[in-house]
């Protein structure tokens, strides 16, 4: 299995949230490249009982649009639809017009 930081820190997370008894801790798996990268993800979450609810593919478009100080929400890129059909799925885009409802949605991307 490919072994990524992440994971381990996502399941750190994952494991105070239990702590603090937070009802419902959900994962997104972001910057995903290939098969084998959804593969490792899966098979590790699964292994920790860590509900994966959306899978961001790696979105060249999203770092170019943070390098030219644009909105990443402005690049319709292949990450930021799946980040938008994640954000109406948790009910955080109105269905007329889908503008964020309040400050609890925000589009970051590290590089």
């Amino acid at each position: 299995m490919s072994y990524y930081k992440s994971l381990e820190t996502g399941r750190r997370i994952f494991e105070l949230g239990r702590e603090l008894e937070i009802a419902r801790i959900l994962a997104v798996a972001n910057k995903l490249r290939d098969r084998e990268d959804e593969k490792a993800v899966s098979d590790y979450a699964g292994g920790h009982e860590i509900p994966v609810v959306a899978w961001i593919p790696y979105d060249d478009a999203l770092p170019r649009a943070e390098k030219d100080r644009r909105p990443a929400i402005e690049t319709g890129g292949d990450g930021v639809r799946e980040i938008e059909a994640l954000a109406a799925r948790l009910g955080l885009l109105t269905p007329s017009s889908e503008q964020p409802r309040e400050a609890r949605f925000s589009l970051s991307y590290n590089v």
